[in-house]
């Protein structure tokens, strides 16, 4: 489970325990909101046998129970916040010195735009996962499984259609996660699209005046806003209208669990308290999910978020040896071929050039002159070929070792 977390959710191994700790307290909290049903059962089954206790043995039950009460959502609510913050701060760090570490061609590769939304939105979606959705979703089913065997253990039947709204709502919500986030996905990809075309007509902005384009991109960039409003409309209303459908849903364990228990009472199969109680338990577990729905929901929304930041960690680094003591500087290309993004640059390029002679690399614009230098620095690595300095080919070293290098 620790793994499934850490994978999925891109946590670190204290993050992913930390979930599973609140997700132990929240499952405490809600079988704790259990317990004033059961003082109201045990009162009433007081009544009928005409064993009633004296008061303040009720009075001093019910106090008890707000205390446990207090002291375990209070705990919860540590586990769940406080560590997601301390969490949300070590992904951040995480990001930075994974950053610092890819290759240049990695940046070539992913707009700004894209970067700047791993970095800020999806850590923030992550964050609003951990903290409000995924301890809760993970103690609530627990929950409901021990409810269930509980209630269906008492009165099979009359316990089946009590759970059987939850766990139907539950098993849609898992099955429908695509399409509840195929709008929302175009939506928020149409957002780093849009970040794409403005950052460019920021940077193109003299050159767009130069050419007397100003009405062209003025259009291109108000049917953007047009068509991402079109969209968020469209995700909105499909994310509104299942939500409906999903809240309704819940609401019917307490509609169903009256409706068979009457058909048992009248039966004479359920004596009146056993029927009162299995009421109380439906509309406690059915207000509980429904303050739960949209927190489950959020899991699914966010799925891009995740995976956005699985890819961003699974990116392979430059890997090299640090302070490979070299002494001789002769930098030797055999027969190195290099394309950026499928675009040939250099096809089996061989020269080499000299420690204390001067080399120039002489050719026209666009021939591979400051390719040739990128490689030799490890910005980028090359295809096929070797690259030698002092006859070690240069992908055994490190970038940091490479800067250091006097050649």
């Amino acid at each position: 489970m620790i793994r499934f977390l850490q994978t999925y959710f891109s946590l670190s191994e204290t993050g992913a325990k930390n979930v599973l700790k609140a997700a132990g307290m929240s499952f405490l909290k809600y079988l704790s909101f259990m317990t004033p049903i059961l003082l109201v059962f045990q009162f009433l089954n007081d009544v009928i046998l005409n064993q009633l206790k004296p008061l303040y043995s009720y009075l001093l039950i019910w106090l008890l129970l707000v205390v446990v009460i207090f002291v375990i959502t209070q705990k919860e609510y540590s586990l769940t916040y406080d560590t997601t913050y301390q969490e949300s701060a070590a992904m951040r760090i995480r990001i930075a010195n994974k950053l610092k570490e890819l290759p240049l061609s990695y940046f070539s590769k992913h707009s700004v735009s894209d970067i700047s939304q791993t970095v800020m939105l999806d850590v923030s979606n992550i964050e609003s996962t951990i903290s409000h959705a995924l301890p809760q979703a993970i103690g609530f089913l627990f929950f409901l499984g021990l409810i269930s065997v509980m209630l269906m253990s008492a009165k099979p039947l009359l316990g089946l259609v009590v759970v059987m709204p939850i766990w139907l709502t539950i098993i849609m919500m898992f099955l429908s996660r695509n399409a509840q986030t195929y709008f929302v996905s175009r939506y928020y990809q149409k957002l780093l699209d849009n970040a794409s075309s403005f950052q460019e007509a920021f940077e193109m902005q003299e050159e767009i005046k130069s050419y007397s384009m100003q009405r062209q991109v003025e259009e291109r960039v108000l049917k953007d806003l047009s068509d991402t409003e079109t969209l968020h409309i469209k995700a909105e209303f499909f994310m509104v209208s299942f939500s409906a459908i999903i809240a309704i849903l819940p609401f019917l364990s307490p509609v169903l669990g009256a409706t068979v228990g009457a058909n048992l009472f009248h039966a004479k199969s359920l004596d009146l308290l056993t029927y009162l109680g299995f009421l109380m338990a439906a509309t406690n577990i059915s207000a509980q999910f429904t303050q739960l729905n949209e927190m489950l929901m959020m899991i699914f929304f966010f799925k891009d978020s995740y995976k956005r930041l699985r890819d961003l960690y699974a990116q392979s680094l430059q890997e090299g040896q640090d302070n490979p003591n070299i002494t001789d500087y002769e930098i030797s290309f055999e027969a190195v071929t290099f394309a950026y993004d499928q675009r040939p640059v250099l096809n089996q390029l061989s020269f080499q050039a000299k420690s204390g002679e001067i080399t120039a690399i002489v050719g026209p614009s666009g021939c591979g002159k400051t390719t040739i230098l990128r490689l030799l620095s490890r910005l980028y690595d090359y295809q096929k070929g070797h690259i030698r300095l002092g006859g070690r080919d240069i992908k055994g070293m490190s970038t940091d070792s490479l800067c250091l290098s006097r050649y």
